[in-house]
């Protein structure tokens, strides 16, 4: 059996840890060499191990870049171990030795920083289950409802798209379909994307609450409400997954302030925060493509995430028209918020721009193979009469 990458690429949360624990220890300026060891070890085993799938091939690579910038932030800027701390709990110092411990493999494991002083802002509300067991049915029924959504979707691309039941072999590339079947078939991904990446979330927390921890540590949705979206910036920020923002945050206001010299809260602090995050996104994406297919350049990946930037530049100067206008009311304590029939119009726009946009980075993945799931359980292909495990 041959070795994967995706392996050796799941042995970065164990050496995190025991980085964070022998940093705690070291003086500011050799925390360099702890990035360098992960940089290291990353680097040999896309040299030496080579590629198995095209699934755990991506996963790896773009896990491994999306690891190393928060490793950079974790060892070169944050200083966690005077920082980090959990909600009505001591800092590290003041921990024993099992605590010490506890904090840095709860830091590795938790993305988004829930119940910490370094929480991510703007997360999904938490969900009004607190017991271990009302949060194991919570999670068991959100994994049902996710793989119904996921199967109906991926059967209805397969049975009525060839493009995507042959991975791009044959069929017409869905941005060439005329107007209705594209839109469908953007739906059914979308709709198959948001699911899977909930299911897996969800599936990972019972996988925590089996090992004793407990809800407060990861009970908000990775995914937003979608009634949130009524701008592109918004849906990024609000609705999409966060596991990816802190250490972009983290980085991108460091250069936006020393290096570029711009104030908080201006135009040029606020973009190179918008722009950083999504290089960074396109970067561990591309990497992730190169390392399953090294091939191709998979340039449209690149032009989808940098892309995003400029769209959320546009939406801002409409936005500040608007207000300029008059467009808007405001609520009880003065704030302005948008009239609903903007809402409305944002959400429409903000589909809209994914609907233009996003074509060239779907048809890649699948280009790559990487929703290629053969023997996989299928409730409607069973139904359907075609099988009960996908071909």
């Amino acid at each position: 059996m041959a070795l994967s990458r995706l392996f050796f690429g799941a042995l970065h949360f164990p050496l995190l840890t025991a980085t964070l624990l022998a940093g705690s220890k070291t003086p500011p300026k050799f925390q360099i060499f702890f990035f360098l060891l992960h940089l290291g070890c990353f680097l040999s085993v896309w040299r030496f191990i080579p590629q198995s799938d095209p699934n755990s091939d991506f996963i790896f690579g773009c896990g491994m870049v999306e690891f190393m910038l928060r490793t950079a932030s974790l060892h070169l800027l944050a200083d966690p171990w005077h920082t980090f701390r959990r909600h009505n709990e001591p800092g590290f110092y003041q921990l024993s030795p099992y605590g010490k411990l506890k904090w840095a493999v709860l830091i590795v494991l938790n993305s988004r920083g829930i119940g910490w002083s370094w929480e991510v802002p703007k997360l999904p509300p938490v969900v009004p289950y607190k017991t271990r067991l009302s949060y194991l049915f919570y999670s068991l029924r959100q994994i049902l409802y996710c793989y119904l959504l996921y199967d109906l979707s991926r059967s209805y691309m397969t049975l009525n798209y060839p493009y995507f039941a042959t991975f791009g072999v044959s069929g017409t590339p869905p941005a060439q379909l005329p107007f209705v079947p594209r839109l469908l078939a953007f739906a059914s991904y979308s709709a198959a994307a948001s699911s899977s990446i909930y299911g897996a979330y969800e599936g990972l927390c019972i996988i925590w609450l089996l090992f004793g921890a407990h809800p407060e540590g990861f009970n908000r949705p990775i995914i937003g409400q979608w009634n949130e979206c009524y701008t592109v910036r918004r849906f990024w920020g609000r609705c999409w997954h966060q596991t990816l923002r802190w250490p972009r945050q983290s980085q991108a206001r460091p250069l936006a302030y020393r290096v570029f010299g711009a104030k908080k809260g201006s135009n040029l602090s606020n973009y190179t925060q918008v722009f950083y995050a999504f290089l960074c996104t396109a970067l561990s994406h591309w990497a992730g493509q190169f390392s399953a297919n090294s091939t191709r350049i998979w340039e449209q990946t690149i032009l989808f995430f940098i892309g995003q930037g400029f769209g959320i530049m546009f939406e801002d100067f409409v936005i500040a028209m608007a207000k300029r206008l008059g467009v808007g009311s405001r609520d009880e304590a003065g704030k302005r918020v948008p009239a609903r029939w903007a809402t409305l119009i944002g959400r429409v726009w903000t589909f809209g721009w994914f609907f233009m946009t996003a074509w060239g980075y779907i048809q890649e993945n699948y280009e790559l193979e990487m929703a290629r799931e053969d023997g996989r359980f299928t409730l409607v292909g069973g139904l359907l009469g075609n099988g009960w495990r996908v071909q």
